[in-house]
């Protein structure tokens, strides 16, 4: 919970930690998905067969990320690894930076994920909580056709001990606002304020 005068006051390092540990416990669960995803690769790669439950997960996963394009399931779990893995905190603190101004203003919509709201006006979605907004923006990030290429950069990264990551990430953020085209210069200056 914020304090009620956080908007007029604004505080980044509490902003910051609110986006922090929202971003982490979204990532701690993208990693139970993509832990079991494993398990269900290993066991098809010794040819092993799944269990009810396991293949409803699995069928589950491609919906939630749009794996269905594939047509084998060896397919769908090569599209869904990419996909399951976690966002640097960082990045996502950054984002809702830009989209808040520090939490500032547009508090309904932390990540600024933009959408039809009434089927005749495209613009921010509103959201109930930032727990909800932080469940959308991860599903976003994780599975966004445009991001295609900051899933490639992160899975590069992946293990590498860099302690700058969330940074080294937003240079590839251009796609995640296709209309504003200084977007990831307004990304590098909210980094430039922490």
């Amino acid at each position: 919970n914020l304090p009620a005068d956080f908007a007029e006051q604004g505080d980044k390092d509490l902003f910051a930690q609110v986006i922090s540990a929202l971003i982490l416990r979204e990532n701690e669960r993208v990693l139970k998905e993509r832990a079991v995803l494993i398990l269900l690769k290993n066991k098809l790669n010794r040819g092993e067969n799944w269990s009810e439950a396991e293949t409803d997960f699995f069928n589950a996963l491609v919906d939630k990320y749009d794996a269905k394009a594939r047509k084998t399931i060896a397919g769908q779990i090569a599209d869904l690894m990419p996909k399951l893995d976690i966002i640097p905190p960082m990045t996502a603190v950054i984002m809702a930076a830009e989209a808040t101004d520090w939490g500032k203003k547009n508090l309904s919509s932390p990540f600024e994920q933009t959408g039809w709201l009434d089927n005749k006006t495209y613009a921010p979605i509103p959201f109930d909580s930032w727990v909800k907004a932080t469940e959308s923006y991860a599903l976003e990030m994780n599975g966004m056709p445009p991001l295609e290429g900051w899933r490639v950069m992160r899975s590069n990264l992946r293990g590498k001990e860099h302690t700058d990551v969330g940074f080294r990430m937003l240079r590839w953020m251009s796609d995640y606002k296709p209309e504003d085209m200084y977007y990831k210069e307004k990304l590098h200056k909210r980094a430039e304020e922490l």
